[in-house]
């Protein structure tokens, strides 16, 4: 259960509600580049304000799917093990990976500027004006790997008063989460804003050592711990994180219009908590267990014969191998201190909020970026913005996917990434407003590499590159 306590309230209970006078609620949007009136734009869009968002309690990008149809996002792909990882689903069309050289099919905007990896998507909505989901291909005005639709966050304009607003929030686990958004004006032309979010929360899945594993060849469950993986390597899903971001606005009423915003994330995680609930004999369980035996298996519930490459892939089992009968331990040579566990029900726990996992568990996240917008009106309906950015991401994770004391099922990734992008629109009406026109030019440039190590124990395939 949490508690929350919040120093404003919000005024609207959905994205568009109906006031006491009977009107709808105008809600204006950027869907086409251009301001309007979110009834008027021909395109499949759910619009959500601040007030929506925090009357339903969506703290990040992932939470838009509990409030919006035919949109699935997750925080947390496959192998991921972070929430920080966005896999983005509209109307079916969308990613699952974050591999460097795969995109995704759904584009996320932080006021306007791409954002190129689904590493770091699912964004913290700290200060938000407004959320704009855009559904089905939107390559026309919002470019490449936008096939499934768009995601776009608005943030907070700062105001001409000085403003705060914050909330505090508390629940199981020694959770902790404080946010807060302050308008500082500076002058009567240049307006800032300051937010931040700050979360704290312990593992809810506790690693636990199995009992005698001092008698056989495994690694201590406090070896990843003490190689500085993480504050919190007894559990899974521990969150320790913040974000901050700042924006200044220079306008003095005239034609022209400034914008300098700059954020940072910072997230240090457990991996996302797993706990084994049965073992199979097909796939990897097998195979290991026929490896403990020797390169060449010649039991007969192992096959027989030279191991195939499925066998060292981890993909033997699906030929029908099975598992090993039942044995408290395998020796695979003289040495009676070193033999080997085979992997089966003696690792499931019984309880799905612990694990006899002690490998990797780590996910640590740093993301910043900085744009400058700019804003002129060139009179006779006709307008120009230019959007300049830089962004920056390191990744550094590791999963224990075995759920076992054994090095049988471990992975881990690297990644580092920047980009650079500078765009330009124009936007105007042509005779008597009857046509609305809007062209432009976007350049944009990306660096990085992804690093895989998978290790699958006992000699089969090690994946490093």
């Amino acid at each position: 259960m949490n508690w929350k306590v919040r120093t404003s309230l919000g005024a609207l209970a959905v994205a568009i509600a109906t006031p006491a006078f009977g009107q709808v609620e105008e809600i204006t949007v950027t869907a086409q580049k251009r301001e309007q009136n979110v009834q008027e734009v021909p395109i499949a869009i759910s619009a959500f304000t601040a007030d929506a968002l925090e009357e339903r309690a969506v703290t990040n990008v992932a939470g838009l799917a509990n409030i919006t149809p035919n949109v699935s996002l997750d925080g947390g792909t496959p192998f991921s093990g972070t929430s920080s990882v966005l896999s983005a689903y509209i109307r079916g069309i969308g990613a699952n990976d974050f591999a460097f050289n795969i995109d995704p099919g759904v584009g996320v905007y932080l006021d306007g500027v791409y954002l190129a990896r689904s590493i770091g998507s699912n964004q913290d909505l700290l200060d938000v004006e407004r959320i704009e989901i855009l559904k089905g291909p939107q390559g026309t005005l919002f470019g490449r790997n936008t096939i499934g639709g768009a995601i776009s966050i608005v943030t907070h304009e700062p105001g001409d008063e000085f403003a705060f607003k914050g909330d505090v929030t508390t629940g199981s686990f020694d959770m902790l989460q404080v946010r807060g958004m302050a308008d500082i004006p500076l002058s009567p032309s240049l307006k800032s804003s300051v937010s931040f979010s700050m979360k704290d929360r312990n593992g809810y899945v506790k690693r636990l050592p199995y009992p005698g594993m001092e008698n056989y060849n495994v690694e201590p469950i406090t070896a990843f711990k003490a190689a500085g993986y993480g504050s919190d390597g007894d559990r899974e899903g521990s969150d320790e994180s913040w974000s901050a971001r700042v924006k200044l606005v220079y306008d003095n009423g005239g034609a022209f219009k400034a914008t300098l915003a700059g954020d940072y994330t910072n997230i240090d995680q457990g991996q996302l908590a797993n706990s084994l609930i049965a073992t199979s004999g097909a796939v990897f369980a097998g195979t290991y267990n026929c490896a403990i035996e020797g390169i060449i298996a010649v039991a007969d519930e192992c096959g027989g014969g030279p191991p195939s490459f499925a066998y060292m892939i981890g993909m033997g089992g699906l030929g029908g191998i099975a598992d090993l009968p039942p044995l408290f331990g395998v020796n695979v040579d003289a040495d009676p201190f070193n033999d080997r566990l085979p992997y089966d029900d003696r690792f499931v726990t019984g309880d799905p909020d612990a694990t006899f996992a002690n490998g990797n568990n780590y996910s640590k996240v740093k993301n910043y970026g900085v744009a400058l917008t700019l804003d002129a009106d060139l009179g006779e309906n006709a307008a120009v913005k230019s959007i300049s950015s830089y962004r920056n991401l390191n990744w550094d994770t590791g999963m224990d996917l075995d759920g076992s004391p054994l090095d049988f099922l471990h992975t881990s990734f690297t990644t580092e990434q920047w980009q650079f992008s500078q765009e330009l629109q124009v936007t105007g009406k042509l005779f008597e407003n009857k046509l609305n026109y809007v062209f432009g030019g976007y350049y944009f440039i990306e660096k990085g590499n992804l690093h895989d190590y998978v290790t699958f124990a006992e000699g089969l395939l090690q994946v490093d590159g």
